[in-house]
């Protein structure tokens, strides 16, 4: 939710999706070691944010219903050593992450402040 946004379960979610992309469609998983980013990440700091929770839905012919494909909008600074997550968040910004990105959703996108 908007107030408890923290960058490491994004970093966590996205190294996530990356393994799996490669496990699917590369030469298998990245095989990182993921304790010293995820302790970057940690140590990083939301410094000012504007975000909001939207509630969307999508009409699902396989389901015969409409599901849920909600999410956080919206921007966040951070302060801290980025650098070593800065390639990881580049990915990040061109396959997308979390829930139901592969239908769109998880777009992020990275720029100095």
């Amino acid at each position: 939710k908007p107030a408890d946004f923290r960058l490491r379960p994004l970093v966590a979610r996205l190294l996530e999706r990356l393994d799996a992309l490669g496990a699917r469609y590369g030469n298998g998983p990245l095989g990182l070691e993921v304790a010293p980013l995820l302790y970057a990440a940690e140590q990083v700091r939301v410094v000012e944010q504007r975000l909001g929770w939207r509630e969307l839905f999508r009409a699902s012919g396989r389901h015969g219903r409409l599901l849920p494909m909600s999410g956080l909008v919206g921007e966040v600074v951070m302060e801290g050593e980025l650098g070593p997550l800065l390639p990881w968040l580049v990915w990040g910004s061109l396959v997308g992450v979390g829930k139901d990105a592969t239908m769109g959703n998880g777009a992020l996108a990275v720029a100095p402040a």
